[in-house]
């Protein structure tokens, strides 16, 4: 686990046990989704991807019991800038929340970043990328109870002279019935800590179609479904190894879990 990424765990580990005593306010769900719908190439997958993944947190929202709040931000068109940054950073955003910030368009990395994993987002509007790990600590500066960041993007090696502007930190999925919502309860609202999901490894590409979305993200629902609508107990490993595994040949999905999950 990077050194700096573990830091911040551990300060939001700290703080969420040191306040835990005080009174708090009702919990939200934040909803961020981002997707570069002006991109000639992808603009059909990405919109795929948004619904899917809006559908998705609307299912999930649904199954809380003590998340009282609903608090969504989509990014799409021109919004889609590094202008988010700056709207990251002012989130009101209490020690019960919960943040899912998705994102659906071009990735790519360095020879010099590709150690951490984590790709860098591109965004048409500005011609930029910004490092998927900036945005993690942004969030993690909030100290809400639960971060998950989910990123369905290449993370190919770009030469230096094919790189943007590197900012600093300055189709239908069908509906499954909910026949155990406690196992959502638990995974979302019951569990502290960060998630970091990338749809693929340095080097490698995320595949999708127009028809569809992207690989990834449909692979990841269709298995959280399907937890969804058994009796069995299930973790986040459980979702995210599953889905792992479906795409490891052709995407090598990368994922952290730093969590605190409730026995």
């Amino acid at each position: 686990m990077n050194r700096i990424l573990t830091y911040f765990f551990k300060q939001l580990m700290f703080l969420s046990i040191f306040y835990s005593h005080l009174p708090l306010d009702a919990a939200t769900f934040h909803s961020i989704l981002i997707g570069d719908t002006d991109d000639h190439e992808l603009k059909k997958v990405i919109k795929k991807d948004l619904s899917h993944m809006q559908n998705h947190i609307a299912e999930v929202f649904q199954a809380l019991d003590a998340v009282e709040h609903f608090n969504q931000s989509i990014y799409v068109g021109k919004r889609t800038n590094a202008t988010i940054l700056d709207d990251l950073k002012t989130l009101n955003v209490g020690m019960e929340d919960i943040i899912f910030l998705y994102f659906s368009g071009h990735g790519f990395n360095t020879k010099k970043s590709r150690i951490e994993n984590w790709p860098f987002l591109y965004f048409n509007h500005g011609d930029c990328g910004i490092n998927a790990f900036d945005i993690v600590e942004i969030l993690t500066q909030h100290q809400p109870r639960l971060i998950i960041c989910f990123v369905d993007c290449c993370n190919n090696i770009l030469k230096p002279k094919e790189m943007p502007i590197l900012m600093s930190r300055g189709s239908k999925i069908e509906r499954l019935p909910l026949v155990n919502p406690l196992n959502i309860r638990r995974l979302f609202q019951e569990t502290k800590g960060i998630i970091l999901i990338s749809a693929a490894a340095p080097g490698y590409y995320s595949e999708g179609t127009d028809e569809k979305g992207s690989c990834f993200t449909n692979s990841y629902i269709k298995f959280f479904k399907e937890k969804m609508a058994s009796h069995e107990a299930f973790n986040w490993e459980d979702i995210l190894s599953e889905t792992q595994n479906k795409l490891w040949k052709r995407q090598r999905p990368y994922y952290e879990l730093m969590l605190n999950e409730s026995k």
